[in-house]
């Protein structure tokens, strides 16, 4: 097991330097950077004026723990390196692997329990995203942390264990609000049934492992919305929970479509999903004893539960499907495990054909998850945005990529107008524009990609008349200063 996250970890080392144009990643970079540069104290006048207005602008939505860390970090350094929260999340992962290996002992034989840490540390998605500064790759490792301890506390029910895995619960539920407790209440209800607890003694139990795992959260999400008011500024939380999603078939084929990204990834054969999906069930129907098996059913119930409670990002975010990853590696190590103990019974050598497959498991992981290099142009284009502008912290930004890239690379600070799509995305008449952007106060309108000038007929009505500051192939600069936005859109 020291071998396979030592493996792990140096293939996640590889290219984790490298800039970044990830819209959720630069998100959390421009937090770092509020925390790092503070009132940006001794930099020039400029760049204290746009921390200023990134102050205002760019809120926290989760609690802001890895941001911090990040913080932290560029200051040991001297510098922002994005490496420095991507290593962390790195670290956090491979140490999940561990957690994954010792549910997997409680599930199936030390070889399947191999295959399944094997298959969680070398996932090519799950590599790939474990590079990424995000809560989630955290949030994962915190959730299996969880998950280990809410399992020893069924195996022999103690207060301490009882404490130990509400504590844990509690952390890994704040890391990424309200996510790791989905699962952890559903595995705790699975393992209780399974356990013939009493009712009335284990429906106690579990209210107050959700009171005490919940209780962090719920003083955040009061801080944030009523005291500090960031929360209700950004409404990102409120986003997440819409149920009517789950009527429509743009849920479902959304849903799938996220599955298809994440499991075959890099692959583009969406029927792949099936492969390990498959797999996984086959795992979960040759398991035998009742706690292994609660185990598995209730992980997969937490992940049904969470996906449908959040099904405005099931359908559109694959990394989402994140926590699906070590459920699945579970269930499939599970299958191996099955598998090996009748080939030892065959005469043939188990340990042999597992000790094969973690290595097919590796070097298929390894070559599937390389790094891609970064888009130098696309970056080199923000900051000649940024320069264009003088640096503007009145910007209106439309770009597939939102608005982190060109705030982040750019040093300006906007708001993002709309998500481009080859469709049309701007009504043909009435006001176009979203309640945080004001027209008469946007001194430039920023489009990246020439080709939404062309599709988009009201962008290009709007923007007709005003002076262009700077234009490649790539994006054009409006000069709106001076109300000339507001008048355009009369």
């Amino acid at each position: 097991m020291g071998c396979l996250a030592a493996a792990a970890f140096l293939l996640r080392i590889d290219g984790i330097a490298r800039p970044s144009l990830s819209t959720r990643e630069l998100h959390n970079a421009l937090l770092a950077r509020e925390y790092y540069l503070g009132d940006g104290a001794g930099l020039p006048v400029w760049k204290q004026h746009v921390l200023r207005e990134l102050h205002r602008s760019v809120k926290p939505v989760e609690p802001p723990l890895l941001d911090h860390v990040a913080a932290w970090g560029y200051r040991v350094a001297g510098r922002e390196d994005l490496w420095i929260p991507r290593l962390v999340s790195a670290a956090l992962w491979v140490l999940g692997g561990l957690f994954v290996y010792l549910i997997g002992l409680r599930i199936t034989r030390r070889e399947g329990a191999l295959v399944a840490a094997a298959l969680y540390l070398f996932w090519p998605y799950g590599v790939v995203m474990s590079r990424v500064y995000m809560p989630d790759p955290t949030m994962v490792a915190l959730l299996l942390a969880g998950a280990l301890a809410v399992i020893r506390y069924w195996e022999r029910p103690s207060p301490r264990r009882f404490a130990v895995a509400s504590g844990v619960a509690a952390v890994a539920t704040f890391v990424k609000p309200g996510v790791a407790l989905v699962f952890l209440v559903c595995l705790f209800g699975a393992l209780a049934v399974s356990q013939r607890a009493r009712l009335t003694v284990a429906g106690r139990h579990l209210l107050l492992f959700v009171g005490i795992a919940g209780a962090p959260t719920a003083g955040y999400f009061v801080y944030g919305s009523y005291v500090r008011h960031f929360l209700a500024a950004e409404g990102d939380a409120g986003e997440r929970v819409q149920p009517h999603l789950l009527t429509t078939g743009w849920f479902w084929r959304g849903w799938w479509e996220m599955l298809g990204i994440v499991l075959p990834f890099p692959q583009h054969q969406r029927a792949l999903a099936l492969v390990p999906v498959a797999a996984a069930l086959a795992g979960v129907a040759v398991v035998r004893r009742k706690p292994a098996r609660a185990i598995l059913l209730g992980l997969g119930a937490g992940y049904v539960v969470y996906a449908l409670a959040v099904a405005a990002y099931t359908a559109s975010h694959p990394y989402y499907a994140l926590p699906l990853l070590p459920i699945l590696a579970l269930a499939i190590g599970a299958l191996a495990g099955f598998l090996l103990e009748r080939l030892g019974a065959a005469g043939s050598k188990p340990l042999q054909a597992a000790a094969a497959l973690v290595a097919l498991v590796v070097a298929v992981g390894a070559y599937k998850s390389r790094p891609v290099g970064p888009d130098r142009t696309a970056i080199a284009d923000y900051r000649r945005i940024g320069a264009a502008t003088g640096h503007t912290t009145q910007a209106v930004i439309v770009d597939e990529r939102l608005r982190a890239p060109a705030m982040y690379w750019g040093w300006i600070v906007g708001h993002y107008w709309y998500p481009p799509t080859p469709g049309q995305d701007l009504p043909a008449s009435g006001d176009p524009f979203p309640r945080r952007i004001d027209p008469a106060q946007t001194a430039y309108v920023v489009v990246v990609g020439r080709e939404e000038l062309r599709t988009e007929r009201r962008l290009r009505s709007l923007t007709r008349g005003l002076p262009v500051v700077a234009s490649t192939d790539r994006f054009v600069v409006f000069d709106a200063r001076g109300g000339r936005l507001a008048r355009a859109e009369a």
